[in-house]
């Protein structure tokens, strides 16, 4: 069993799995299968007790790509969904009904890397113009943010083909065998990839300095948590819990070190411990402080955003991004506080 599948089983087992109670509200979240690192704070939330907290019953389902979890989402399948933030302005662009509730991380968290044998060949991103760029799937997180990239180096979506390397052993096979050229993904593939001398990174936007670096700013929005405009409506309740409890989530990873995480995830659920705690390593600081949505970023986005009819967007914050909870959340008396790790027992 692959490293990504072994972590994947490590996370969503946990979060998969219910403490039942009579006055518990059911909710369900939507999330892409190779971003689970990324939503790394929904599994927080869940291990820790912060859902339990708020008396919120959650279970996850996971979706080969973020597009199937918005569908699941608009179709009434989830209650919440987790999406990259230019998905979800794109979303809103279509006229969906669509809202961020609280950012769960402040950087994109995606690493473009390219084969060993080529780092002469392609120094910047313009240097892909007409190679093959490995992606989790049409309609994933990597592809949009892999559209987003291109478009700031000045390519258009079709000066590079997009190849599906869904799993981190495709991504391995398919860089060796040269079927592809190079490759945009997150951890912990990235992680994998790197250590195994699979790929040279050519852009990294885990950190400040990455997205400063290819897109002039030291923020730019990545993951939020998502919902309808009626949920938000109909059961203010529960979406208040929900971002009270991954608020927490996220002041608990401010304070956590790789090991911590680790801590919380049974060891055998994947085979190289070093790989996993490396591979949080490079997420942990990609993670938002504060919940927020940077607007500058947001205003970025929508400058690189096109729509299929080669349009331009225009999307104002508060249209997308609905704050009420997350004030709610921050000036909680005691929220910062949210204690120790609790380790998760190993049956």
């Amino acid at each position: 069993m692959s490293v990504m599948i072994r972590v994947a089983l490590a996370l969503w087992m946990l979060v998969g799995a219910s403490v039942q109670a009579a006055d518990q509200q059911k909710v369900t979240v939507a999330v892409e299968r190779s971003s689970l690192l990324g939503f790394l704070p929904i599994a927080i939330a869940k291990t820790q007790g912060f859902f339990a907290e708020q008396q919120l019953d959650v279970s996850i389902q996971t979706f080969e790509t973020q597009d199937d979890a918005l569908a699941a989402l608009r179709e009434g399948r989830a209650d919440a969904a987790g999406l990259s933030y230019d998905r979800l302005l794109r979303s809103a662009a279509e006229g969906a009904p669509v809202v961020a509730i609280i950012a769960i991380s402040r950087m994109p968290g995606f690493v473009l890397g390219v084969r060993p044998d080529l780092t002469s060949a392609i120094k910047t991103i313009a240097d892909l113009r007409g190679r093959r760029l490995g992606i989790a799937g049409p309609g994933s997180a990597s592809a949009g943010f892999a559209h987003l990239l291109l478009a700031r180096s000045g390519l258009r979506s079709e000066d590079v083909a997009l190849v599906s390397a869904a799993r981190t052993e495709d991504a391995v096979r398919m860089l060796a065998a040269q079927e592809i050229d190079g490759i945009m993904t997150n951890d912990p593939t990235a992680t994998v990839l790197s250590a195994r001398s699979k790929m040279r990174t050519l852009v990294d936007t885990r950190t400040e300095e990455g997205v400063q670096q290819a897109f002039g700013i030291e923020e730019l929005p990545g993951a939020v948590l998502t919902s309808m405009s009626s949920f938000v409506r109909q059961r203010p309740e529960a979406a208040q819990g929900m971002v009270k409890a991954i608020h927490k989530a996220l002041v608990w990873l401010k304070a956590a070190s790789p090991d911590d995480v680790a801590d919380v995830v049974p060891l055998d659920q994947y085979e190289d411990k070093s790989l996993y705690t490396a591979a949080v390593a490079s997420t942990l600081p990609s993670f938002s402080r504060d919940g927020e949505v940077d607007g500058q970023g947001h205003d970025l986005l929508l400058r690189l955003i096109v729509t299929d009819r080669g349009q331009s967007i225009a999307v104002p914050l508060d249209r997308v991004f609905d704050q009420t909870f997350l004030q709610n959340a921050a000036g909680e008396d005691g929220l910062e506080g949210s204690g120790s790790p609790v380790p998760v027992e190993e049956e």
